[in-house]
């Protein structure tokens, strides 16, 4: 049987050359067994579709990793059931470092799973300060929105992830109000679960919330008791 141009047994032999994380094996078996690094592409060595680069971040093994980018091998391939890349399976396994392999080799951190995330919405709905600064640092848009409508701003703020929050409000990005389906922005999630810190941090970055938010946000913290925001809100001039 030949699955997707590698034969369905050298599949299972690669699959276990990348369990055990043997870098010598798989040269061998590049050179043996398949002849073209191209073919192993798009091997399904999983339920999800995963191309060799795949398997060898989901075991975290660096070394691989690197042989097979060095050889090559696509950093942006996306597996068939969600389109995740490897660059997601990295943020999911919280190693930076191997983020920065993938990105230093071209990997494209804007790609979108189908739930819509980016790395960056992953890592900053899931709080991975390093991986997120790394991600903003690296040129990943701000301003992309998940299936939600949700940006990595609106994830970061939901959570509470302060630092997160500050890293991307930092940036001065345009779409600061961008909302999700639910008409939510990051000042009214930090207004309606009382997050001061948050609150504080959009606030003062200048934003130049519409009248008609500004309103929202004090009726959500004044009806939720959070009184320090109230008077957060009422010490700033808000057009009406």
């Amino acid at each position: 049987m030949i699955e997707n141009g590698i034969k369905q047994t050298e599949a299972e032999t690669l699959r276990k050359i990348l369990e055990t994380g043997n870098r010598d094996e798989l040269l061998k078996f590049r050179k043996v067994s398949v002849g073209s690094w191209e073919r192993l592409q798009f091997p399904d060595l999983g339920i999800h579709g995963w191309s060799a680069l795949h398997f060898a971040v989901k075991y975290q093994n660096l070394e691989l990793c690197e042989c097979l980018l060095t050889s090559g091998m696509d950093p942006n391939i996306q597996e068939y059931q969600d389109d995740a890349t490897p660059l997601h399976y990295a943020v999911a396994c919280n190693r930076r470092d191997l983020v920065q392999m993938l990105l230093d080799n071209k990997a494209n951190p804007d790609l979108q799973k189908v739930d819509g995330d980016t790395a960056l919405i992953q890592a900053s709905s899931d709080g991975l300060q390093e991986i997120a600064n790394l991600l903003i640092a690296r040129g990943a848009d701000l301003n992309i929105q998940d299936s939600l409508g949700w940006t990595a701003l609106l994830w970061a703020s939901t959570n509470g992830h302060t630092a997160i929050v500050q890293s991307i409000v930092s940036q001065k990005i345009k779409s600061h109000q961008a909302e999700s389906e639910a008409d939510r922005t990051a000042l009214l999630i930090a207004t309606s679960v009382g997050n001061l810190d948050i609150a504080k941090l959009l606030v003062h970055e200048g934003f130049d919330f519409g009248g008609l938010e500004y309103q929202k946000a004090l009726m959500l913290a004044a009806n939720n008791g959070h009184s320090e925001i109230v008077d957060l809100l009422r010490s700033f001039s808000f057009p009406l």
